[in-house]
């Protein structure tokens, strides 16, 4: 079945272009276009007769993609939330359409009243190019850009479609824009961009804006410093040493990222909602290796020790890509937690084995073998890249990522626990729980000047790990004992976590039934 004949993109289309909306949006779009066009040329320096055109260019290919951002993602958002809320869900879902049909039918015919929009505004843009002399390739290539960059986020908001439930579809469709707007300040804003972290250009789609003043297709080396004009393009990002032209990693970036994100809705859209499951753990680690694959390639390796307040040192990269990774396995290890009815069906189909002591340490397995590989990995990177003479220490790095981990581990087997519970909402509970935990203990040990000495730091660490990330190589050796007490804490913690968990899961097990009583054999006298 082709994508245009797929019937759920027809039913969009047909509910959502209907000739007296689509004159009354051609208009609107005609006026402006002609309106914007005309004051920039009246406005005109002379001698500068193209830059009008460049400008008008600019300015639609803008005005195109705020449309297909903002209202691209409100659409696709309500996409399925929609269906659920007017109980016609599972009416799609007993379709003879495939699952990888029904999301491509959302995904490209929830936002088709955008693209029509879009495609009311491309007069003004061709008028603008033509007008401006932009090169025919680099117009193309921005339209590449913006459509692809557009269908990645429009994949998100169908993720998050996919799992709302219930609630206000304004408050679902602000929580989108909300997302979308700090994607695209943190892709095109250099203050916000990581460009002093990564040798990467800009990611967001509204880049699309600034490639069509592009002159030539030689790639411009990275430059030595970092600070950037606002709208400067870096046409050669640098992944593991290797220059690749900016335009083609922001093209991979996109359709790799959108695959990702159509993964779990694919999986998912069929199902009944109380199963689903968005990936596989093999999937979920996956997704997270990826991203750390594109972290560690695009760092800005060639800096890493050099003197500066922008540089880091060893030890500072080591922290922030063990930041990272604790953020990404935490949502990890929320994606991976079994609630009860999960697991009931697991214990029915797996018996004993589902209730075995490897069982209750879940999800600690694919949270240890991915935080202790990655963190070797960037150690073993950074041990590879860092200049002679830099301060670095390998076992204060293999230290700090250890008890980070167990840190991780331990909370996950907290919340893992508590989600077999029978108390209501327990995920959030458990995080009220913790939340109160962890502002109690540090305002206890903020009034008792715990935070201002080694030792101290030290005896905090055993409730809370987090002074690990300040730790010094002359405070690791001076409170070495006390650290790793506070190591060890987190392996007891973890361990008895672990033993509740195997509570749960025998009181869970299903009990053979008792041997019905034989009944007296009656005697003749």
């Amino acid at each position: 079945m082709g994508l245009f004949s797929n019937p759920e993109l027809m039913r969009n289309a047909r509910s959502q272009l209907r000739w007296g909306r689509l004159m009354a949006v051609a208009a609107m779009c005609a006026v402006l276009s002609f309106v914007t066009g005309y004051s920039l040329a009246h406005e005109a320096i002379p001698g500068r007769d193209g830059a009008w055109g460049m400008q008008l260019l600019q300015i639609a290919l803008g005005a195109q993609a705020v449309v297909l951002l903002f209202g691209g993602c409100v659409a696709c958002v309500n996409a399925i939330h929609r269906e659920k809320e007017m109980n016609t869900f599972d009416f799609q879902r007993v379709t003879r359409l495939t699952p990888l049909e029904l999301t491509l039918g959302k995904l490209f015919g929830a936002p088709v009243l955008v693209y029509f929009v879009v495609l009311c505004l491309m007069p003004a843009a061709l008028v603008g190019a033509v007008a401006g002399g932009a090169r025919p390739t680099f117009v193309l290539a921005a339209y590449v850009v913006l459509l692809l960059g557009s269908i990645a986020l429009h994949a998100l908001s169908l993720v998050l479609s996919l799992l709302h439930q219930r609630g206000s579809t304004t408050g679902t469709s602000l929580v989108v824009i909300i997302l979308a707007w700090m994607i695209i300040v943190a892709g095109s804003s250099p203050e916000f961009s990581a460009r002093y972290l990564f040798e990467l250009g800009s990611t967001s789609p509204f880049i699309a804006v600034h490639i069509v003043d592009n002159t030539t297709w030689q790639m411009v080396p990275p430059p030595s410093g970092v600070s950037l004009p606002r709208d400067e393009i870096v046409h050669a990002d640098v992944f593991f040493g290797l220059p690749l032209h900016h335009i083609v990693v922001l093209l991979i970036l996109y359709l790799s990222f959108t695959a990702w994100l159509l993964l779990p809705v694919v999986r998912n859209i069929k199902r009944d909602p109380s199963v689903y499951e968005l990936y596989t753990p093999a999937q979920a680690l996956g997704l997270v290796f990826y991203i750390n694959l594109l972290m560690l390639g695009f760092f800005r390796w060639r800096n890493l020790g050099a003197k500066g307040a922008e540089f880091l040192t060893p030890h500072q990269a080591q922290t922030m890509f063990l930041s990272i990774n604790l953020g990404l396995f935490l949502v990890l290890g929320m994606l991976l937690l079994r609630n009860r009815d999960q697991l009931r069906r697991r214990l029915r189909e797996l018996g004993d084995a589902a209730s075995s002591r490897l069982a209750a340490t879940w999800p600690s397995p694919y949270l240890l073998g991915g935080m202790l590989l990655l963190g070797a990995a960037t150690m073993g990177l950074v041990q590879w890249m860092r200049p002679a003479g830099a301060e670095w220490d390998v076992k204060l790095a293999a230290f700090r990522l250890l008890v980070m981990t167990l840190w991780l581990v331990r909370d996950l087997l907290y919340f893992q626990w508590i989600n077999l519970t029978r108390i209501r909402r327990p995920l959030t509970m458990g995080f009220l729980y913790l939340l109160v935990f962890y502002v109690s203990t540090t305002i206890l040990f903020v009034t008792f000047d715990l935070y201002d000495t080694p030792r101290g730091q030290a005896v905090t660490a055993i409730f809370a790990p987090a002074p690990a990330f300040v730790l010094t190589a002359k405070d690791w050796t001076d409170q070495r004992s006390l650290w790793i007490l506070a190591l060890l804490c987190q392996v007891l913690v973890a361990g008895f976590l672990a033993f509740l968990q195997r509570q749960k899961l025998q009181e869970l097990a299903p009990h053979p039934a008792a041997p019905a009583a034989e009944a007296p054999v009656p005697t003749t006298g």
